[in-house]
């Protein structure tokens, strides 16, 4: 599904042990998240996890031990958190990017430029990517033999693609022509 995860990767030069301790040792989070750790609680290992305060998405990160280490963050669960979604997408590139910085130069980024959103809502963008999945998804049944569930799942596609497109960012009138096809 689209939007459902954030995901990032970037490496690091520095050993797999600098970088761990770098995401679990609240005094170097300060340095670079301008927080305290946000790994709860930290899992032996080189991997870390933790759920956010809403309780239903989940930020998971890996290092992956190669030379140099790479650093795996998916932010997940966000398929039904647009508003989440929207805030999140740059921001955990920043976060890693500062990680980054830190332990390859031993100086801390500038806080974080806050750019307002280029869309008139993050729920209009979330109903905008909806409309293209459902509609995508029944242009695939059309052009094959389908079965009668299938029939059904093409009809309720293209009432969900109606849907979204009602509310969706930026939509045209094709976008409803397509979704009424």
């Amino acid at each position: 599904m689209v939007g459902t995860a954030h995901v990032y990767q970037i490496y690091i030069a520095a050993t797999p042990e600098e970088v761990w301790r770098a995401i679990t040792d609240s005094e170097w989070t300060k340095r670079y998240f301008h927080s305290t750790s946000f790994v709860e609680p930290p899992v032996a290992g080189a991997a870390y996890r933790t759920v956010l305060a809403d309780g239903r998405d989940a930020v998971e990160g890996i290092i992956e031990e190669m030379t140099p280490p790479r650093v795996r963050l998916v932010h997940g669960d966000l398929a039904y958190s647009p508003l989440t979604w929207a805030h999140v997408k740059d921001g955990w590139v920043w976060v890693i990017d500062a990680l980054k910085t830190l332990l390859e130069t031993g100086k801390s980024l500038p806080g974080p430029e806050v750019v307002p959103p280029v869309s008139a809502t993050p729920e209009g963008d979330w109903h905008r990517r909806q409309g293209v999945e459902a509609n995508n998804a029944v242009y695939e049944l059309l052009d094959r033999d389908r079965s009668p569930d299938e029939d059904e799942d093409m009809l309720r596609g293209a009432y969900a693609a109606g849907y979204h497109w009602q509310r969706a960012t930026a939509a045209t009138p094709e976008n409803e022509a397509r979704a009424r096809t």
